[in-house]
């Protein structure tokens, strides 16, 4: 019954669902490529995409088959050495093994807990602000900044 309610669908529209489906096959999935094919405007496309489910299925499986050629690229580029192909891996499919951009930042107390930590005072802030710069200068360059 399900079938039956699909061919329904596909009364009384501008595209045949053969020319619409030859339209969608080899366009990446690319809606602007749909309507240039069909020489009407993307509005027209998304309409067909938001109401028929054969249209969002042959639009979703163009789009994997362009991810699966994408993919393939990619890893062809990791063998051969191309270091910002390794780079893009690693740090988009590889986050489990510690390649990421961003950096996990650990807010739990020391108690485990999510309560905040309590705040330090402006002078106890300066404070230990001075002695990391004072400690980071002698230890990476040998500079005291008290002798200056």
């Amino acid at each position: 019954m399900a079938a039956k309610t699909e061919i329904n669908k596909w009364k009384n529209r501008k595209f045949t669902k053969a020319r619409f489906k030859k339209a969608v096959e080899g366009s990446g999935g690319f809606l602007s490529v749909i309507a240039k094919r069909l020489n009407c405007s993307r509005q027209t496309v998304h309409t067909y995409r938001d109401e028929l489910q054969d249209v969002r299925d042959w639009i979703e499986s163009e789009d994997e088959l362009l991810g699966d050629v994408a993919e393939s690229q990619l890893a062809k580029h990791v063998k051969e050495g191309d270091l910002r192909a390794i780079e893009f891996y690693l740090t988009t499919k590889q986050k489990k093994r510690g390649y990421a951009k961003t950096q996990i930042v650990d807010n739990r107390s020391s108690d485990g807990s999510m309560s905040p930590k309590e705040k330090a005072s402006p002078e106890e802030y300066a404070k230990a602000v001075a002695a990391e710069t004072e400690g980071l200068l002698q230890k990476y360059h040998g500079i005291d900044d008290k002798a200056v």
